[in-house]
């Protein structure tokens, strides 16, 4: 049985394990760690979007998203 989520929850919890992928390899693209982001969260096209404008556009850090602080 699946729970409901609140609005967001699997694109804040998407750019966590984000943050923790690529603290654990940093070799690792963000390119890579998106597309299986985006499989493991169940992310749709939108999403993943929205996941690089907040990395790549917006430059939120790693320790912001881990805080709860992205705006």
């Amino acid at each position: 049985m699946s729970a409901i989520l609140p609005e967001g929850e699997l694109l804040r919890r998407a750019a966590a394990w984000i943050c923790e992928e690529r603290a654990h390899s940093p070799e690792r693209s963000f390119s890579s760690c998106l597309d299986e982001a985006g499989m493991r969260f169940n992310l749709g096209p939108m999403d993943q979007r929205l996941l690089v404008e907040l990395f790549k556009i917006k430059n939120v850090s790693c320790g912001d998203i881990v805080d709860g602080r992205p705006d």
